[in-house]
């Protein structure tokens, strides 16, 4: 980890909590939207964000702090944004 520059690292780690402040606004907006409307579209938007906002910190995480090896921790933080992605898919063609 030596031959990473400190200073990029800090930049990636705030990115990372940015995208998960905002994953979490939209996971709010979308529930709240959901309990005012009741439609299971807004639901699963809210499940979809709320992946979408986990995976943000899952490599870091899994690098950082379990051990995993970098690919690993790639590889899982992609799965879970394609699992993201496809709720969110799944809610837009639900509105449909």
């Amino acid at each position: 980890m030596a031959s990473f520059n400190l200073g990029l690292l800090g930049y990636i780690s705030a990115v990372e909590v940015l995208a998960l402040c905002f994953a979490l606004v939209l996971v709010v907006l979308a529930y709240q939207g959901y309990r005012k409307s009741q439609s299971k579209s807004f639901l699963s938007a809210a499940i979809g964000f709320g992946i979408l906002g986990v995976a943000s910190l899952t490599e870091g995480l899994l690098y950082d702090v379990w051990g995993f090896s970098l690919l690993e921790a790639q590889a899982f933080r992609s799965t879970l944004t394609a699992i993201g992605l496809v709720v969110l898919v799944y809610s837009i063609y639900k509105m449909r």
